[in-house]
């Protein structure tokens, strides 16, 4: 089969997912390097794709935490009153260990 641009084999493009027939009904006959470029660039897409959808889901936890703590420090005032350790408090009491 010939190849494409990064080894893409003729009859297939690239998509969010990885490798895909071009048109899905079409029936390709590959060889063995073939389907070893396609396997590897679809873990490669999707795991990529994966870390990325983490790294927003991780972001966006954080600053949900953060705005719970500065919501608890103000009270609903402009600023917090500091000196009762909170951080040391919630670290005690909030246990994400599985």
């Amino acid at each position: 089969m010939e190849k494409l641009n990064n080894n893409i084999p003729q009859g297939y493009k690239d998509s969010p997912i990885g490798i895909i027939p071009q048109e899905w009904d079409a029936k390709h006959i590959i060889n063995f390097s073939d389907l070893s470029v396609i396997i590897k660039h679809t873990h490669d897409t999707t795991q990529s794709t994966a870390i990325k959808a983490i790294n927003r889901i991780s972001t966006l936890r954080n600053w949900l935490i953060g705005y719970y703590i500065v919501e608890f420090e103000q009270n609903g005032k402009d600023r917090a009153i500091y000196g009762y350790k909170l951080l040391k408090r919630l670290e005690e009491s909030v246990d994400t260990k599985v």
